[in-house]
């Protein structure tokens, strides 16, 4: 008789837990954690930078006499390394203004009638406006620029003034360093060399690399 009950509740219990079991809804299979991404913050372009460079420079003199009796036109191109360093200035989220000063080195000397012309040192000092649009930034700058303009045989130079106007873009390399291309087109007062008046203007075109600091 006992064993007849036992047999009558494991079977009463083997069906309610088959029942139990029935019911219960299918867990989803587990899905691994992947931990975030982390992302390297975007370079702020507001503040100081410094950086080198380099490229090239077309530069197209016409020379006269007072009289004009004899006047000549040339082109002399050649390579330019220099320095420069701004400030930028956020005037919203996407758009800033800067100041930026550079010195640079011109080879673009040639042979004209047995005597040397060129220019050498030159600065510049300018207003940029920018854009940014995503880890680039557009800009135009324009201001005040000077070169030291040369004859040889006979010696002589002349400090020449003029405006600068151009435009260029950075890009980011990582959140402390970034890539530049601009080109510039600089015109020049008239130099006095050696007696022949001379009206400069420049076509400049340079690479070049910079740290935000």
């Amino acid at each position: 008789m006992n064993t007849q009950l036992l047999a009558i509740a494991a079977s009463v219990w083997f069906s309610a837990t088959a029942v139990y079991s029935a019911d219960l809804p299918e867990l989803p299979p587990s899905t691994p954690m992947v931990p975030p991404i982390e992302q390297a913050p975007p370079l702020a372009w507001d503040g100081l930078y410094a950086g080198v460079s380099l490229g090239a420079n077309l530069m197209t003199g016409f020379f006269y006499a007072d009289c004009y009796c004899d006047t000549l036109e040339e082109s002399f191109a050649g390579r330019r390394l220099g320095i420069f360093a701004g400030y930028n200035f956020p005037v919203s989220e996407n758009a800033i203004v800067g100041l930026e000063g550079d010195v640079a080195y011109d080879w673009n000397d040639r042979n004209l009638y047995g005597t040397q012309v060129g220019t050498d040192i030159s600065y510049a000092a300018r207003i940029r406006l920018g854009e940014v649009v995503g880890n680039t930034l557009f800009y135009a700058a324009g201001g005040w620029t000077a070169t030291n303009a040369f004859v040889e045989n006979p010696d002589d130079s002349d400090f020449v003034n003029g405006w600068t106007l151009g435009a260029g873009v950075d890009w980011t390399i990582n959140d402390s360093t970034f890539f530049r291309a601009e080109y510039r087109y600089n015109d020049y007062s008239t130099a006095n060399l050696a007696g022949v008046k001379a009206d400069l203007d420049q076509n400049v075109f340079t690479i070049g690399i910079a740290r935000k600091f």
